[in-house]
């Protein structure tokens, strides 16, 4: 440091204590009764030392922590594009009007749904309606969207669009459960659904007709009032 450096003081500080520590502590372990002598020389000299080394190495770091240039943030500009961190995703926010809890039941070419007993009835996802598309959407326990279908209202095939109550299950389906669970398989069997189908065309103009059931109560509910809000969109 220079003459006029900030750190002068605590550097004559530390010099003179330092300087009574050493003789001071020399003395007592040379001397009868030295313990003594040793302990009033590390609460006279010892403890200012300790602070005084300590006030200057902070000292020191906030002035280098002055004179240390700051990184200029660097972007990647090509052609006026703004630069993009690589974590970074753009997410297309939905103005959803209205959504319910639905089961696919397939429909769709890109979407089938595997047959069997514990998808009897489909996958479970939810069904939203914005003002210009009708959005199935199911995603894994983690969160992550596993299918997304997209129905663009003004593609939709009003003529065949339907809204009609059906078995829940077929007879065979009905049978095997009766045979396994007894009455409650049969009034399970003998329970009504409500498929919702909107059939529509899609950007290749291939006629896609996804299908959507609700099976318990307010699933039902929710449905009926899903398409009513549709309904009012044609």
């Amino acid at each position: 440091m220079g003459e006029n450096s900030p750190t002068n003081n605590y550097d004559v500080g530390i010099g003179v204590l330092g300087f009574f520590f050493v003789i001071f502590f020399i003395v007592g372990i040379t001397s009868e009764g030295g313990g003594v002598m040793i302990f009033i020389n590390l609460v006279m000299f010892g403890l200012p030392l300790f602070f005084v080394i300590m006030g200057r190495r902070k000292l020191v770091k906030k002035l280098n922590s002055k004179t240390k240039p700051k990184k200029k943030k660097t972007q990647n500009v090509k052609k006026g594009v703004p630069s993009k961190k690589k974590n970074d995703k753009i997410e297309e926010k939905e103005d959803i009007k209205f959504k319910i809890p639905i089961m696919y039941s397939g429909g769709h070419m890109l979407h089938p749904i595997a047959s069997s007993l514990s998808k009897q009835h489909g996958s479970a996802g939810e069904l939203h309606l914005t003002d210009d598309k009708v959005i199935f959407i199911q995603k894994s326990a983690f969160g992550k969207e596993k299918m997304r279908i997209e129905i663009p209202i003004k593609k939709i095939i009003n003529k065949e669009l339907r809204c009609d109550e059906a078995s829940a299950i077929n007879l065979q389906q009905t049978a095997g459960m009766t045979a396994a669970l007894g009455p409650w398989g049969l009034i399970a069997g003998m329970a009504k659904k409500i498929v919702l189908l909107i059939p529509f065309k899609d950007k290749k103009g291939m006629i896609q007709r996804p299908m959507f059931v609700a099976i318990n109560g307010s699933q039902k509910k929710g449905l009926k009032e899903f398409n009513h809000k549709l309904y009012e969109k044609l």
